[in-house]
């Protein structure tokens, strides 16, 4: 166990006065929500209130099976083909060109499907399968830009996505069916422990966080829906917006709040990483 020194309790305790507004404080508008659409290889922005989509760019690559992950100004995009090849990209969250791609691996063997991305401080967080071709994505690590896949460990679930608040919660979502139910955890990263949190009438493979809410994607019956539900063990749903019929939707990150709130956050975050909290 770590020693609890003078500055992690000073950093720690900034960090749960800073949750505490984030949280309490109801957002002035809606949240901004990163997703691609397959079909067009696009990067999209989804209103979270309203499910309106606009289109930001074309991505450089052809769109499989995505997970979007954020931090600062910075957006990352996980794209897997089923038994081929899986790729990290950093994409330019303005225009949806290509920065930088890398193949990922684990333990210097090409990763052939992955399925959740998301955050913990500044570091990307992987759901993937070490075991070839396996349909499930048992398996949960430390995702670097290169492609490699580190401190990885074996869990009890199927990630069919991955998403977080950015600083210490992760979520998953497991998916049972075309049209559901879906499966929603709380993943503790530092041992691949899993807590129950809610079996959703839904049939999801995406989720994020934004400290208060989770996002989820229906992909029921064909079509896309955004989904706002509750942090809580209830998994109380508490809307259900529409988003344009037709298109495929694939994978969710939040856009940034670039306030002084979200600046805030965002450095603690940080800082507790640097301080291996």
């Amino acid at each position: 166990m770590k020693r609890l020194t003078f500055a992690r309790i000073i950093v720690l305790g900034l960090a749960i006065v800073v949750l505490g507004l984030a949280t309490a404080v109801p957002p002035a508008n809606a949240v901004s929500l990163f997703s691609v659409e397959t079909q067009s290889n696009s990067l999209v922005l989804i209103d979270s209130e309203t499910g309106k989509v606009n289109t930001i760019g074309t991505l450089g690559f052809d769109a499989v099976d995505t997970d979007l992950a954020s931090f600062g100004d910075r957006l990352f995009i996980l794209n897997s083909i089923y038994r081929n090849r899986v790729d990290i990209y950093e994409v330019n969250p303005t225009t949806g060109a290509t920065l930088s791609s890398a193949q990922v691996a684990y333990e210097n063997k090409p990763v052939l499907h992955a399925e959740g991305l998301t955050n913990l401080g500044r570091k990307l967080i992987i759901g993937f399968s070490a075991n070839g071709g396996d349909p499930g994505s048992e398996s949960i690590g430390e995702l670097s830009l290169i492609g490699a896949i580190t401190n990885a460990m074996p869990t009890d679930t199927d990630f069919d996505g991955l998403g977080g608040d950015g600083i210490a919660q992760i979520f998953s979502v497991d998916g049972l069916g075309g049209s559901g139910p879906t499966n929603l955890f709380n993943v503790n990263y530092t041992n691949g422990s899993l807590s129950p949190i809610a079996n959703l009438p839904i049939a999801s493979n995406d989720i994020v966080s934004d400290g208060k809410n989770l996002f989820l994607l229906d992909i029921n019956s064909g079509k896309s829906e955004l989904r706002l539900i509750k942090t809580s063990i209830t998994g109380e749903i508490k809307s259900n917006v529409p988003i344009e019929v037709g298109q495929q939707y694939l994978g969710l990150a939040i856009k940034p709040d670039r306030g002084l709130l979200g600046i805030i956050v965002e450095f603690l975050s940080w800082l507790l990483q640097a301080l291996k909290f």
